[in-house]
């Protein structure tokens, strides 16, 4: 890792053939000769894959430091669910690796929920089934501890398309976790 400044960019991260700078606010990816700009207009990620090589938690921690100086958030979340939707295990079994170090948020939970039926390989589905119920349960508590009542509870959760089966008249399981709300009026 490198912060020498000079024509107004400072060299971020290294790894391996490639490295990221933060050039007049744009993140840069220098494979080669030639940079590009990591954040894509059309979506299309391939070759801002390898980043998902490196350590998470450092790569993380070292984006955090110069976030405040970009234009926009580094796009991690970006270049992992492209990575989960890609049809490569390697690239899905090390996009998996980095969910573990960040903020899993409803756009991935919806590309989950998206490619769930259609990941034919059993492991990854298996690993996606799993991501999506501690989503479930994550969001149902959170509705939960600030709810108003039972019927605006059950609103939300059919909302966030959260499953859920009714346990009697102010009881919900989702996901085999209990929210009873008559148990805080007792």
């Amino acid at each position: 890792m490198n912060s020498n400044t000079a024509n107004n960019k400072i060299c971020i991260f290294q790894h391996k053939n490639y490295s990221i700078s933060l050039e007049q606010g744009k993140w840069l990816l220098h494979d080669g000769d030639k940079p590009f700009e990591i954040i894509e207009k059309d979506n299309n990620y391939l070759w801002r894959l390898p980043i998902l090589e490196c350590d998470p938690k450092e790569f993380i921690k070292t984006i955090s430091k110069y976030e405040t100086q970009a234009n926009t958030d580094f796009p991690i979340v970006d270049i992992i669910s492209f990575a989960i939707l890609h049809d490569s295990h390697y690239w899905f079994r090390l996009a998996l690796n980095w969910l573990k170090h960040i903020e899993i948020t409803d756009e991935l939970v919806r590309i989950f929920k998206s490619v769930y039926k259609n990941i034919h390989h059993q492991d990854h589905q298996r690993l996606i089934w799993q991501y999506i119920i501690t989503w479930n349960r994550q969001k149902a508590k959170e509705y939960y501890e600030n709810k108003d009542s039972f019927e605006s509870f059950l609103a939300r959760l059919k909302e966030a398309n959260i499953p859920f089966q009714i346990f009697n008249q102010s009881s919900v399981i989702v996901n085999s976790v209990k929210f009873d709300f008559l148990q805080d009026k007792l």
